[in-house]
């Protein structure tokens, strides 16, 4: 667990071992084998790990209170670099995908998946064939049973 945390977040921060271990003042062995989980750094050790991974010590020990993966946190980092015409372009584009993923979730006629499963395997849809839903995962079988659904919303108004 931390030996795999630790290099995830090595490889993030483009180190290579060697490099990690000359900026903390250890060997190149001793880093691999904390990555190995065949040993574990000191508390002090630790810390000078955490400066230069940027990382807190929560993340290692995968404590509930770490809010952020190391990758939102480096996207974070990236938008606190921008300037304003950066950042309203970020916060525009965000609020437009929000509001479309949600708008989506919200309309949707199956919201689970028994409900969205039980629709497709019933008699006129199952006779389709075609399609293989057992190879679908849940949020694909989902969207599939609520597009085809809607589709037969719209038939019916035409064929009335």
């Amino acid at each position: 667990m931390f030996g795999e945390k630790m290099k995830e977040a090595r490889l993030l921060k483009g180190y290579r071992q060697n490099e990690l271990a000359s900026q903390i003042s250890v060997s190149n062995t001793t880093v691999n084998n904390w990555e190995r989980n065949i040993s574990k750094p000191d508390l002090e050790t630790l810390t000078r790990i955490c400066k230069v991974l940027d990382v807190s010590p929560n993340y290692f020990f995968d404590f509930k209170d770490e809010t952020y993966t190391l990758h939102e946190k480096q996207l974070i980092t990236h938008y606190r670099s921008l300037d304003a015409y950066g950042k309203k372009a970020v916060e525009t584009t965000l609020n437009l995908e929000y509001q479309r993923v949600h708008a989506r979730v919200e309309n949707r006629h199956f919201q689970s998946f028994d409900d969205a499963y039980a629709f497709m395997i019933s008699g006129q849809m199952y006779a389709m064939g075609g399609m293989n839903i057992e190879s679908m995962n849940q949020e694909e079988l989902i969207d599939l049973a609520n597009d085809i659904y809607e589709m037969e919303q719209k038939a019916s108004k035409y064929l009335k």
